[in-house]
């Protein structure tokens, strides 16, 4: 059986051990820039019913790099994992700095809004 992308993450009551997920990025041409550019993507890594390591795209995240270093982007990726964490009624995994930098809470706050509401109901 191949990855399926369509399956919701609540379908998916075997893969929570802890929060796969993490930022990947890809080459692209930046239009605002016109240079090639980092484009972050949140993945999430999981194992289908076969026991096979799949990934999909959570959220298309864009250029950031000149909003965020890559420090900010891993403790974004954090405080995703532990909502999506504490949701599903689980502990959470990672320790959350106090004093983040107003734009890593915003950015935070916004992927996670797109998730929730990217989510098939």
């Amino acid at each position: 059986m191949v990855c399926s992308a369509h399956e919701s993450i609540d379908n998916q009551v075997f893969m929570l051990y802890l929060c796969a997920m993490y930022f990947r990025s890809s080459l692209r041409h930046n239009p605002a820039k016109d240079t090639i550019d980092g484009y972050y993507r949140l993945v999430e890594s999981y194992r289908n019913e076969t026991d096979r390591v799949c990934h999909r795209t959570l959220l298309s995240v864009g250029f950031v790099r000149d909003l965020v270093d890559i420090d900010q982007l891993n403790q974004i990726r954090r405080i995703l994992c532990n909502r999506y964490d504490a949701a599903l009624g689980n502990p959470q995994l990672f320790e959350i700095e106090k004093d983040n930098p107003q734009i890593v809470n915003n950015l935070a706050d916004k992927y996670w809004n797109e998730l929730v509401e990217k989510k098939p109901h």
